[in-house]
C-alpha cells in the first residue's frame, strides 16, 4: 500500500475527519481573523501605522506532534502521510499543502521550505538517518491502533525507505532492522525511555484515557475504601501492556504508548560503551521479517553491576493525588546506594514481580556530550526525569549525602575502559544512560528490560562512578 502513496501524484488527507464517512469539509471555512490597533504618537495623534498582534498559529508538522487533528492520532496514517510526495491536508479549519520542498497553508501564515527528512533525492549521513528514525518512533509512539499487533506492519513501507536512504549514504549493505531499531545505532536506541508529560497528555486525550494521578477525596479513615479506590486506580492505570506479543522488552514497541529520546539540537553522537553480540528477531511470517513478531533477543557484552534491589510503593498526598516511587538499592562494601527512577510501565511490572525484586542488574549503554561553542543556542529535550541518587555508610547515625566519592577507595578503582566517562570536563555537559533489567520469569539465565535512566551532573555521576568502581564486563541476553 505504501507503493501507492509514494507513487500518487497527489493525496488527499482529511485530516479533520472522525471516520472515511465524514468527508473532506468539516465546517465552513470562516475568514481569518487579525487583532490590529492604530499606532498614536506621543501627543495622541493618529498616524498611518497600525500594530499587529501576534498571532499563534500550528504548523503541519505541529498538528501532527500535538496530534491536533483526528487523523494524526492513528497509527497508519502516518507512513502514508511521509510517504506521499504531495498532500493537499483538510483540517479542522483550513486546507495546508505540504510536498518535499514546500508547506504552505490557506490563511498564508505558514509558509517556507518543508523539512521532510525522507526525500530520496537529498545528500543524508548515517547519523542524520538515526537521529530521523528515533524522531519518527517518538511521533509514532503517540499514536494508537486498533490492533497492537499492526504495530511493527504499519511501519512497513518507511523501514523500507530508511533502507534506501542508508544505501544512498553508505557503499555498505544497508543497516539491519531489528524489531523498530536499527542494529548499526542500537545500543543509542535502547536508551528509550518514559514519555514527556506534554506527549503523555497529547496520548491520552487522542485514546480518551483519563489521568489516575488522583484518587480523589482524602478525608476518610475507612482503610477498606482507601484500599477499593486505590486498587480501581491502579487497574486503569495499567494499559501499557498490549494484549499479545508484539516485540522483545527492550524494544520500544513492547508497551502501548508514547516514549522519549535523549536529543540534543545542534545534533551530537551517541558514544556507546556496549557493544552488540547478537540481535535477533523471529517474524510471524518467515518471508516478512519487517511484519508481526512472535520473539527476539539481544546479546550484549558491557559493563554491569549485579544484585540491586527493586522496592515500590505508592504515596497518597492529601490533594488526593497517588505517586509511585521506585527505588534501586545496592548495600556494599559497608556503603548503600539507592538511586530513584521510574520503570517504564510501574503497574504491569509491579503485577508480574511484586513490589520487591532482587538481583536487578544495571547496564551502563553510553554517553551523550553537549557543548555549545561561542554564540551558539542550542536545546536538550528529552531527559528523564531527575533521579535521586545517593550514597552513604551504613552505620552512618545522619542520612547524609557523600557526594564526590574522593574519599572512597572505591571510587578510586574504576577500570581503565571506564575513566574517559566518568571525567570531569567544566566545559561539556555529559549524560549517560543505563539500562535496568531483571531476570525473565520464563527463560531463567535472560532477561527483560524494565527501565532507563540518565545521569547527569557532577555529584550524581561521582556516585554512579563509585558504583561502577567494581562492575563487571561481560555478555547478557535480553528478551
Amino acid at each position: 500500500m505504501c507503493q501507492v502513496y509514494s507513487g500518487a501524484t497527489l493525496t488527499l488527507s482529511a485530516d479533520g475527519s472522525n471516520s472515511a464517512t465524514q468527508g473532506l469539509f468539516q465546517t465552513d471555512q470562516a475568514l481569518s481573523k487579525l487583532d490590529y490597533r492604530t499606532y498614536t504618537d506621543p501627543d495622541g495623534d493618529a498616524t498611518p501605522m497600525v500594530l499587529i498582534k501576534p498571532q499563534p498559529h500550528p504548523t503541519v508538522s505541529g498538528r501532527a506532534l500535538d496530534l491536533s487533528q483526528p487523523i494524526d492520532s492513528r497509527g497508519w496514517t502516518m507512513q502514508e502521510r511521509l510517504m506521499s510526495r504531495r498532500v493537499l491536508h483538510f483540517t479542522s479549519d483550513e486546507m495546508a499543502w505540504e510536498c518535499d520542498t514546500l508547506t504552505e497553508c490557506e490563511c498564508r501564515r505558514e509558509s517556507g521550505p518543508s523539512n521532510r527528512e525522507l526525500c530520496l533525492g537529498r545528500k543524508h549521513d548515517m547519523q542524520s538517518i538515526y537521529d530521523t528514525w528515533r524522531l519518527i518512533v517518538r511521533a509514532y509512539a503517540k499514536r494508537s491502533l486498533a490492533h497492537e499487533s499492526d504495530k511493527m506492519p504499519a511501519l512497513r513501507g518507511l523501514v523500507d525507505r530508511f533502507q534506501r536512504l542508508m544505501a544512498q549514504a553508505s557503499d555498505t549493505s544497508p543497516d539491519e532492522y531489528v524489531a523498530g531499531l536499527w542494529r548499526g545505532d542500537l545500543v543509542a536506541q535502547l536508551a528509550w525511555k518514559r514519555p514527556s508529560p506534554s506527549d503523555l497528555e497529547a496520548f491520552m486525550k487522542a485514546t480518551n484515557r483519563r489521568n489516575v494521578d488522583s484518587i480523589g477525596d482524602t478525608n476518610t479513615e475507612d482503610m477498606e475504601a482507601w484500599m477499593s479506590v486505590l486498587k480501581e486506580r491502579n487497574k486503569q492505570g495499567d494499559w501499557h501492556e498490549s494484549g499479545g506479543y508484539v516485540a522483545p522488552t527492550w524494544s520500544w514497541a513492547h508497551l502501548r504508548g508514547p516514549i522519549s529520546y535523549l536529543t540534543c539540537l545542534p545534533s551530537t553522537p551517541f558514544v556507546p560503551y556496549a557493544n552488540v553480540i547478537e540481535a535477533q528477531k523471529v517474524p510471524v511470517i518467515p518471508d516478512e521479517p519487517t511484519g508481526q513478531l512472535c520473539s527476539g533477543y539481544i546479546t550484549l557484552h558491557g559493563h554491569m553491576v549485579h544484585g540491586l534491589d527493586f522496592d515500590s510503593a505508592q504515596g497518597i498526598y492529601e490533594d488526593g493525588t497517588v505517586q509511585d516511587i521506585c527505588f534501586l538499592s545496592l548495600e556494599k562494601h559497608d556503603y548503600r546506594w539507592s538511586i530513584e527512577f521510574e520503570p517504564d510501565d510501574v503497574a504491569g511490572l509491579t503485577r508480574r514481580h511484586g513490589c520487591n525484586l532482587t538481583d536487578v542488574v544495571v547496564l551502563l549503554l553510553g554517553t551523550k556530550d553537549f557543548k555549545l561553542s561561542e554564540g551558539e543556542e542550542g536545546v536538550v529535550i528529552g531527559v528523564s526525569k531527575p533521579v535521586q541518587i545517593s550514597r552513604r555508610k551504613q552505620d552512618a547515625t545522619a542520612d547524609l549525602l557523600e557526594a564526590g566519592g574522593q574519599n572512597l577507595d572505591i571510587a578510586r578503582s574504576i577500570p581503565h575502559e571506564l575513566s574517559d566517562l566518568f571525567r570531569t570536563d567544566l566545559d561539556i555537559a555529559r549524560w549517560s544512560s543505563y539500562l535496568v533489567l531483571v531476570e525473565s520469569l520464563e527463560e531463567k539465565g535472560k532477561y527483560e528490560r524494565i527501565g532507563c535512566f540518565d545521569v547527569w551532573g557532577r555529584e550524581d555521576t561521582e556516585v554512579l562512578r563509585s558504583l561502577f568502581a567494581k562492575s563487571e564486563a561481560g555478555q547478557i541476553t535480553i528478551i
